[in-house]
């Protein structure tokens, strides 16, 4: 009975979720595709939802429909952003229903919506309406108009009004809005899963992702490599695209890594500000994107990585013999102090600085003089509040 019921459940489950993702679509279908940019972070999570709930095996019924009711009620834009978000869901939540590794996780979520932006953009520009060599030709123009209003020397910036150049930016925009595209999409999924009180494993921090050290190589090879295609001309231009796109990568792979390294530093030599940190190291793309890159090529092959999480270390105090755990002048002090609590009535201020020891008294002393020393206030013992007509009492017992 157990058994049918959990069917039952599973079942009614996913015919909810396919429900709500066919609510989205006629949602922005009814809006005429208003709302389809903000829907993009929203499609994928009723995919998460039930993917880490019931695993892949049975997700895939699920997506099947979200992929058919993304053809009844979308265009082919919206199918094709409606069928990747499904995919990237159920990827997402099953990698959470086996309990994988949450920083791997968001890195993969941020590599495939990545790579579906750029397919959405470039590859399939002409499906969806994009003519690039127009908008090439515009910001050649718009480049040319800065140029000459500014009064610059148009040969100086030749290299960055070349076509090749303009597509390589529309290249790095598209990887750039899907990397925070799908780290948006992996924290709201996040948040709504706590909220329905799915068991998700602890992120572990980005700063203790170790890459493979033969990326960190691979990287700088493309870097050089593909920024030579941007000086020198080549008869296949398929190769030189090819080449400039490994530029982009390689640059950016390095430029993330250093990021983390700027980060670490900041943390550990400037600043504990967790937020002025991040902001602080995300400023030093604009400023230092060189000396970034060099850092992160070493976070990524040498062992900077480890000295820079490791705490830093602080001169030790200088401790007493006796007690280790406070400095050797309180500790003399407060020697001195009890030394008085032991001594006579007339004890001066001045003995506070002596270093005569002074008579022997028996530890078991109970007796105090009736007006109060000054050590007394410095004194561990604690005094009663009839302390004076409890001294007087036990003198005349003596």
């Amino acid at each position: 009975m157990d058994n049918k019921n959990s069917y039952a459940l599973k079942i009614t489950t996913g015919a909810m979720i396919l429900a709500i993702f066919a609510i989205l679509l006629l949602i922005n279908r009814q809006t005429g595709a208003f709302f389809e940019e903000f829907f993009i972070y929203l499609l994928p999570i009723p995919m998460v939802a039930y993917a880490s709930r019931y695993g892949l095996k049975s997700s895939l019924p699920v997506f099947v429909g979200m992929l058919a009711f993304s053809f009844f009620f979308g265009t082919i834009t919206t199918f094709f952003y409606a069928g990747t978000a499904a995919l990237l869901g159920m990827i997402f939540g099953t990698r959470i229903y086996h309990k994988r590794d949450l920083t791997q996780t968001m890195l993969i979520v941020m590599v495939l919506s990545t790579v579906f932006n750029v397919l959405s953009t470039i590859a399939l520009a002409s499906v969806f309406g994009y003519d690039l060599v127009r908008e090439v030709n515009e910001m050649q123009d718009m480049m040319d108009q800065v140029v000459s209003q500014t009064g610059a020397d148009p040969q100086a910036y030749a290299p960055l009004l070349e076509g090749g150049y303009i597509k390589q930016l529309i290249v790095i925009s598209a990887v750039i809005f899907g990397m925070v595209q799908g780290y948006i999409i992996y924290v709201l999924s996040l948040l709504i899963l706590k909220r329905l009180r799915f068991q998700v494993p602890k992120a572990r921090p980005i700063t203790l992702l170790y890459p493979p050290k033969w990326t960190g190589f691979a990287a700088i090879i493309l870097f050089f490599i593909g920024f030579r295609s941007f000086t020198q001309s080549s008869e296949n231009e398929i190769v030189q695209r090819l080449l400039q796109c490994g530029w982009t990568i390689g640059y950016l792979y390095l430029i993330v890594f250093g990021v983390i390294a700027l980060y670490l530093v900041i943390r550990k030599y400037l600043l504990r500000n967790t937020a002025l940190a991040v902001i602080l190291a995300i400023l030093g793309t604009l400023m230092l994107p060189q000396i970034l890159m060099g850092l992160g090529f070493l976070y990524i092959t040498t062992s900077v990585h480890d000295s820079l999480l490791r705490p830093r270390e602080t001169a030790p105090k200088k401790q007493y013999a006796g007690r280790p755990d406070r400095p050797a002048a309180s500790h003399a002090i407060s020697d001195k102090l009890e030394k008085v609590n032991m001594r006579p009535q007339n004890m001066e201020i001045d003995d506070l600085f002596s270093d005569d020891k002074g008579p022997d008294v028996p530890a078991d002393n109970n007796t105090r003089p009736r007006n109060m020393e000054i050590g007394d206030l410095f004194s561990e013992e604690e005094i009663p509040e009839d302390g004076g007509d409890r001294i007087n009492q036990n003198s005349q017992n003596d």
